[in-house]
């Protein structure tokens, strides 16, 4: 029998006892809820427990479901793991369980569901469930919908996280944040006494237990500032160790990222992360505030920007308002982006205003589609940025006839100048070549798809690099696999707010950063990364590396047309790098420099391409 429905109900749904799961159990835990029944149901009718979105289901191991408190008997359950298809095609209303109501229930009964799961390492999400009547068309509710929550496990790591550059008014903001084994930032569990020091002694003294911004002004005369905070490890807790650090007479020692405190030629270095879903997506998890504010206030980043699916109307309104309740001049910046995604390629559109003709379903009436189809609007309209992504893969999910959800972008003929940029490497691996004899040492999964950057760029196209995660997590920078990896965009801009980041992605003044936030000034012949050089044929060229890194370099080199490939000296070489390297005499071509830090952290800087 089918419960009357007619839309959403407000039926009323609560968790009655929290699963305790953290990101680094791997045991399963329960979660017990109770609905709080409105109207009479007869015998016979069914209801259904149903994930809310697409990622609650595959985002966990369904071990058991049960319900007490009225008669009622389990008639189909989901598979205890599931597949992308298995839901596509075969559960489109994200069913987990189905009870059958065996005798009559009055409105004011209460009924508790249990559920007994193992959800996947995601601190701070929440995987929403609701209640619907069996049947139903998706999205109709009887109760809900609640989340079931896991939390950030205990402290592993400590990250002295600082901006890569000065405040306006001279200080750096430097944030203390205790990680967890999966790369989520957690807490102590008692205050832990820290030390901040630099090269010219300490600068703050205080106790961490969650993640503490301080501000530090550099020492005078400093060009690269990095410091180290000593922690009394006498203060962790029996579960918690610090194992990025480094004993030292019985303190414990951990050194930030570097920092560059002054300008350079004009431009300020920034890092932020410009592609990732939260639950606006409707397939992601965690809200765009709780986003935001863990890019600013956590993850110590200077700019932000979601790339959520699609977000109209009532979502765009949201995600607008969000971006602007954080966006301060000077502190923090936000930029305004949403991703179209097709079978055929995938790219996200960037504005600095939020009613850009292109926002989804905005005036132009633009909602994505192929990228060879889209391509006709989009050379109608400007200032915007349009950055293609994981442009070499092709989806691991497949179809019941084996073909794939989507494929790889398909670079059509260079025109016009909106495709300024493209992930060189997101949470799907390094998009950059088509083969790669060493795949493991650049961390590339797919080869020889037609859509690496190197067959684009040899084509003609003329893009920068950015890094993103493309994670669906609502953390942004962060991938949750093994022990946490993180992606980042670094620009040089005129400064931290919105226009002079757009201004810097939009001049392809980049660099992308696969676990570091190293420091990367690339130029040749004067024209910084991204830029454009004119020269006469035959003039000699030469580039100029400036790094400052994180780990001592295992290898830098400068690409150019045809993969040919200049090596940078690196033998002997310490965490801080400024050398010229001669690259010939000059030809239309373009170079950018690639490196792997002896810790296997990537480094990409956005090409400089020369015209004879």
């Amino acid at each position: 029998m089918t419960i009357p429905h007619g839309g959403t109900d407000s039926g009323k749904l609560r968790v009655l006892r929290d699963g305790n799961a953290r990101t680094t159990d791997t045991s399963p835990a329960t979660w017990i809820l109770e609905w709080a029944v409105e109207r009479d149901l007869a015998a016979g009718s069914e209801v259904e427990l149903r994930g809310a979105n697409l990622r609650t289901l595959i985002a966990a191991r369904w071990m058991a479901f049960g319900c007490e408190g009225i008669e009622a008997e389990p008639v189909w359950r989901v598979k205890e793991e599931l597949s992308f298809n298995d839901i596509r095609a075969h559960n489109p209303c994200h069913a987990l369980a189905r009870f059958r109501i065996g005798a009559d229930v009055s409105a004011g009964a209460r009924v508790r569901f249990s559920i007994e799961a193992a959800l996947k390492p995601i601190a701070g999400g929440e995987w929403p469930v609701h209640l619907a009547p069996a049947g139903a068309p998706h999205g109709t509710l009887l109760a809900g919908p609640v989340g079931l929550r896991v939390a950030a496990g205990p402290a592993d790591r400590l990250r002295v996280w600082a901006r890569p550059g000065s405040e306006p008014v001279g200080t750096v903001r430097v944030v203390l944040c205790p990680l967890d084994a999966k790369g989520y930032p957690t807490a102590f569990g008692n205050s832990v006494p820290v030390t901040l020091e630099t090269a010219g002694g300490a600068v703050w003294q205080g106790v961490v237990e969650k993640p503490t911004a301080v501000f530090v002004r550099p020492p005078a005369g400093q060009a690269i500032m990095r410091l180290t905070a000593r922690v009394k490890s006498a203060g962790l807790a029996g579960d918690e160790r610090i194992r990025n650090a480094r004993a030292d007479n019985g303190d414990l020692l951990v050194v930030s990222n570097p920092v560059w405190p002054g300008a350079s030629g004009g431009f300020v270095p920034l890092f932020g992360e410009i592609h990732w879903h939260t639950a606006i997506s409707g397939d992601g998890m965690r809200e765009l505030s709780e986003s935001l504010l863990a890019a600013r206030d956590l993850l110590n980043l200077d700019f932000a920007a979601p790339g959520d699916h699609n977000p109209d109307g009532a979502r765009w309104e949201k995600t607008v308002r969000e971006l602007e309740a954080v966006n301060v001049a000077g502190e923090f910046a936000t930029l305004f982006g949403w991703e179209a995604s097709s079978s055929r390629g995938h790219e996200n559109y960037y504005f600095t205003t939020p009613d850009h003709p292109l926002v989804c379903r905005g005036a132009a009436g633009f909602t994505g589609g192929f990228p060879a189809d889209s391509t006709a609007i989009l050379d109608q309209h400007r200032d915007f940025i349009a950055i293609p992504h994981h442009t070499n893969a092709i989806s691991i999910a497949t179809k019941d006839d084996g073909s794939h959800y989507w494929h790889p972008y398909p670079w059509q003929a260079p025109r016009n100048g909106y495709r300024r940029l493209v992930e060189i490497f997101q949470g799907r691996g390094n998009q950059e070549r088509e083969t790669y004899p060493d795949a493991e040492l650049w961390r590339a999964e797919y080869q020889r798809n037609g859509g690496s950057a190197q067959s684009a760029l040899a084509a003609g196209h003329e893009f920068g690099f950015t890094g993103g995660t493309d994670n669906h997590t609502g953390w942004p920078t962060l991938i949750a696999k093994g022990g946490g990896s993180s992606i980042y965009t670094g620009v040089w801009a005129a400064a931290r707010e919105r226009q002079a980041v757009y201004d810097g992605l939009y001049a392809r003044h980049t660099w992308a950063c696969w676990d570091t936030r190293a420091m990367v000034r690339f130029s040749v012949n004067d024209v910084l990364q991204g830029g454009e050089l004119r020269t006469q044929s035959g003039t000699e060229l030469t580039a100029a590396l400036r790094l400052s890194l994180e780990a001592p370099p295992r290898l830098i080199e400068i690409v150019s047309d045809g993969d040919r490939v200049v090596q940078a000296p690196v033998a002997g070489a310490g965490l801080d790098l400024d050398i010229r390297v001669p690259l010939g005499p000059a030809r239309t071509t373009f170079f950018y420099l690639r490196a792997v830090q002896t810790d296997g952290a990537l480094i990409y800087a956005s090409p400089v391409f020369v015209t004879t």
